[in-house]
């Protein structure tokens, strides 16, 4: 079977916040969080606001975050998902 270019290279984009789950800075962006998918290895790092960015060729439907002094949390997802509260 042949593909047309375009499906050959379709990626996967992943955009999101992450922000302070618990404490006094509830809300709050946290820069230097590393994103990862199990699916793609890629990693992506937050910015000054929290954002970060992950491509990939293949589907992204699992995402860890990890920042220093917090939980490492695992998000499965059907829908997109606006920002992760790190505990």
């Amino acid at each position: 079977m042949l593909l047309p270019p375009l499906a050959a290279w379709a990626q996967t984009t992943i955009r999101g916040e992450v922000r302070e789950g618990e404490g006094p800075q509830v809300g709050t962006p946290l820069a230097g969080a590393l994103i990862s998918s199990p699916q793609t290895n890629h990693v992506a790092t937050t910015d000054s606001t929290g954002r970060f960015e992950l491509r990939g060729r293949e589907p992204i439907t699992t995402l860890t975050v990890n920042h220093l002094g917090h939980q490492a949390q695992t998000y499965g997802w059907v829908r997109p998902i606006r920002f992760c509260a790190l505990r």
